[in-house]
């Protein structure tokens, strides 16, 4: 299987992709991208995230809200653009591409490692999984903090077994 990995941290500096080939045996990174996030782009979504963390915007409100439904759409369009320059760098068909991972990006995070009793463990991230496949063409997984966060992880399910893989390919011991 060939996957494309896709990944927005809360530096908010860009998109980093990862095209990544499965065997039974072993997965291999075979490409890598980054694309810079438009400063247009950056500053809603850190004044959403505001909003949200001042509490300004609930989230039981987020889907009737014009402001962060524009963000969420041009986030979203954003990440469709870069994983098309991806593809067009690398001379590759969204045909050869069998799905592609995507968290999404973090509005608000309180994992279980600082959690308490009057302020439980959640996370709330941006972006439609289902919209990017539609716009891409290709099948996406997403949502991976939520189910981590609920069986005690931290929110990031996905870098113990990348990190254990990058170890072994550098011939670190341990791994």
């Amino acid at each position: 299987m060939k996957i494309i990995g896709v990944m927005t941290g809360n530096s908010l500096d860009g998109c980093d992709i990862v095209l990544t080939e499965f065997t039974e045996e072993k997965m291999n990174d075979i490409a890598f991208f980054s694309k810079k996030i438009s400063k247009l782009l950056q500053k809603n979504i850190l004044k959403l995230k505001k909003k949200i963390k001042n509490r300004v915007l609930l989230t039981e409100n987020l889907m009737n809200d014009s402001f962060f439904i524009k963000v969420h759409n041009d986030y979203i369009h954003w990440i469709k653009s870069a994983i098309q320059e991806f593809l067009r760098q690398e001379r590759i068909s969204p045909r050869d591409i069998d799905l592609i991972g995507f968290h999404g990006q973090t509005l608000d995070h309180n994992p279980p490692s600082v959690a308490s009793k009057d302020f439980p463990a959640y996370t709330l991230q941006m972006g439609s999984g289902q919209m990017l496949a539609d716009l891409v063409g290709v099948p996406v997984v997403y949502d991976f903090r939520s189910d981590d966060i609920f069986l005690n992880g931290e929110g990031a399910p996905l870098i113990p077994p990348h990190n254990e893989h990058v170890a072994k390919q550098m011939g670190l011991k341990n791994a």
